[in-house]
C-alpha cells in the first residue's frame, strides 16, 4: 500500500503479519524497492521509540489515519517528557543515601518497627473530577486494556507531588504538611490534554500548568524539604516536575494503542479544583504497587 498520501500525517499500519505501528511517514526511501522512511513510534525489537525506520509498502495492508487529539498528545510527549539520561547525569555528583543488607526483603504490609517506608504526597480531586477519572479506570480494565489503576487497593485519582523512598518516621513530616496546608486556598484544575510518558508507556491526563500550581508545588519542597529531601524522587522536584493524572500504564505496545485508541474519541476537558493533599503510604508486591492506604489528608480551604 502506498503512503506517499499520507506524509507527515501519524497513522497507524497494521502490517501483513498483524503488527500494528503508530508511525509518520516521511518519504520515499528507494522507489524502485518499494521501501518508505517513517517516522516510528512504536519500540520494536530493532528501533526503540521515536526512531526513523524503513519499511516496504509491499507489506503494508491497512493505514488509519489517527485524531488530531492523538496527535497534540504525542507532540506534548515528544516536547515536554524530561529526558531521563539528562536527569540522571544531573544527579551523577549528588550524595544520595545508599544501603545495602542482605536476607529477606520485607513488604510494607509486614514491616517490623524502625523498617524505612515509601510515601506519597498527592494533590486529590473534587467528587466529580474524581468520578471521571475512576470511570476511565474502570472502562480500561473492562475492556481488558489495562487493569494497573483499577486494581490498586484504595488508590485516589490524584496529581504526585512528591514521593519519599524512605520514611522511617512519618510523623514530623505529617506536622510539616499541616503547616503548609493551613488556610491554603483550593486551587482551579483544567485537565485539557491526554499526554504518553513512552519509555514506561503511561497514558495521563496533563493539567494546564498555571503560575498557581507552581508556585504552590515550589512552596512545598521550601517548607516540607529539610531532612527529607535526600529521599525524594527526582522526578518530582522543582524543575522536573511534569504533573499529570495516570489512566493507565506499563502498557505493552498493542494496548499502548488501545488505550489511546479508547480514551481519545470520547476525550472531553475536564474542569474542577483541588479538595485535599494526601500522604499515602505505598504497598508494593513483586515490583507493582498493590495498595496506597491514606494516611492523612488535609483540607483546602
Amino acid at each position: 500500500m502506498k503512503l506517499d498520501s499520507y506524509n507527515g500525517q501519524l497513522v497507524k499500519l497494521t502490517m501483513d503479519n498483524g503488527e500494528e505501528l503508530l508511525v509518520q511517514p516521511l518519504e520515499p526511501e528507494d522507489k524502485n524497492q518499494g521501501t518508505y522512511r517513517v517516522r516510528s513510534f512504536t519500540a520494536r525489537m530493532h528501533s526503540r521509540f521515536d526512531a526513523v525506520i524503513v519499511l516496504e509498502e509491499q507489506h503494508v495492508a491497512a493505514v488509519e489515519v489517527m485524531p488530531e487529539e492523538m496527535r497534540s498528545g504525542l507532540a506534548l510527549t515528544l516536547n515536554h517528557v524530561p529526558d531521563i539520561l539528562q536527569a540522571y547525569e544531573s544527579l551523577k555528583d549528588v550524595k544520595l543515601p545508599s544501603k545495602v543488607s542482605f536476607g529477606r526483603f520485607k513488604r510494607d504490609d509486614d514491616a517490623e518497627g524502625g523498617q524505612t517506608s515509601m510515601y506519597a504526597v498527592e494533590l486529590f480531586f473534587d467528587t466529580d473530577m474524581d468520578r471521571c477519572v475512576r470511570r476511565s479506570w474502570r472502562e480500561l480494565h473492562e475492556l481488558g486494556i489495562s487493569s494497573g489503576m483499577h486494581e490498586i487497593e484504595e488508590l485516589r485519582p490524584h496529581i504526585t507531588v512528591a514521593v519519599y523512598n524512605e520514611v522511617e518516621r512519618i510523623e514530623p513530616l505529617l506536622e510539616k504538611v499541616g503547616v503548609f496546608m493551613a488556610e491554603r486556598k483550593a486551587m482551579s484544575l483544567k485537565f485539557d490534554v491526554v499526554g504518553t510518558f513512552p519509555t514506561t508507556r503511561t497514558l495521563f491526563l496533563s493539567p494546564t500548568i498555571t503560575e498557581e500550581l507552581i508556585q504552590f508545588h515550589a512552596d512545598y519542597y521550601a517548607q516540607c524539604g529539610g531532612e527529607w529531601m535526600a529521599s525524594v524522587s527526582p522526578f518530582y522536584v522543582p524543575g522536573s516536575w511534569n504533573p499529570h493524572c495516570t489512566l493507565a500504564t506499563k502498557l505493552d505496545g498493542e494496548r499502548f494503542i488501545q488505550a489511546v485508541a479508547h480514551v481519545m474519541p470520547q476525550f472531553m476537558p475536564l474542569r474542577g479544583e483541588t479538595a485535599e493533599l494526601g500522604v499515602v503510604k505505598l504497598h508494593w508486591r513483586e515490583g507493582r504497587c498493590v495498595r496506597s492506604p491514606l494516611v492523612k489528608a488535609y483540607r483546602f480551604a
